[in-house]
């Protein structure tokens, strides 16, 4: 009897010392398993990466500025010239202009823009609205660009003397183009010192033209009573050196003063205030 209960006993704590064997080799063998499944690390770490470059291409070249520059032309205080760089709008960068005679001016031929700008330093210009005032005349234009499609949208209408004349067309479109408005801080990207010259696309006046920037050297310049070491830029329609606009831009990326050879004369815009980081 006694070696009947002995057997049974030895029985039980062999499969015991053996449950908790299989057991703690289960445990293991989950702790290896979970340990070594690296796709659950890896998609994580890939997540990551990929938020950290969403993130990056969601923060925009320019920061919130904004830029006020008194306008002459042929040499006579002909108004003002606010520009800035509004901060991002679905994705994009939205730039905008309010340009506009002082009242002696308008007096007699009132002049009034206002710009609107959505761009990216990489693909260029996609959205342009110009709403402005000259003289007796209203005009409208607006651009949207087609990215999939790659053409441009583009719908002018006029308005004179009680009558309102409307056109639209569509363009083709590459990749990157600058509108009138972006081309001015698509400049202040580039190298100048090191490009020296920079072929680019502007559209004007519905067409698509091919532009290039020099750059001419430094000079110390002295605007509104302030000295400024600045970088010279000449941006110039290919083949013709007589029709330019030329920029001053600073070795902290300021624009200080613009020269536009214009139909009517030379317009300088020459800096007057600037304000960063609204």
């Amino acid at each position: 009897m006694k070696i009947i209960i002995l057997m049974i006993l030895l029985g039980v704590s062999s499969c015991a010392t053996s449950g908790k064997s299989k057991i703690k080799n289960d445990e293991g063998n989950i702790i290896n398993s979970l340990q070594s499944y690296q796709p659950v690390k890896i998609v994580e770490k890939e997540i990551k990466q990929k938020k950290q470059v969403l993130k990056k291409k969601e923060k925009g070249y320019f920061k919130k500025e904004s830029a006020v520059y008194d306008v002459s032309l042929k040499g006579m205080n002909a108004g003002t010239a606010i520009i800035k760089a509004e901060g991002q709008k679905n994705g994009k960068e939205e730039f905008s202009a309010h340009i506009k005679t002082n009242s002696f001016i308008s007096m007699f031929f009132k002049v009034e823009h206002k710009i609107k700008s959505l761009w990216s330093k990489s693909s260029g210009s996609h959205f342009f609205s110009f709403n402005g005032i000259e003289g007796g005349v209203r005009k409208n234009r607006v651009q949207k660009v087609d990215s999939n499609k790659k053409i441009v949208n583009i719908s002018s209408t006029e308005e004179k003397e009680g009558k309102k004349f409307k056109k639209d067309k569509i363009k083709p479109w590459v990749q990157p183009t600058q509108d009138f408005l972006s081309s001015f801080f698509f400049v202040r990207t580039i190298n100048w010192e090191k490009e020296k010259i920079k072929g680019f696309l502007v559209l004007d006046n519905g067409t698509v033209k091919k532009v290039e920037g020099v750059y001419k050297g430094l000079e110390e310049i002295r605007v509104n009573g302030k000295k400024y070491l600045a970088k010279i830029v000449e941006v110039r329609y290919r083949n013709n050196n007589s029709n330019f606009n030329k920029f001053w831009i600073t070795k902290d990326n300021l624009l200080v003063k613009i020269q536009a050879n214009l139909k009517i004369g030379t317009m300088i815009f020459e800096l007057d205030k600037y304000t960063k980081d609204l």
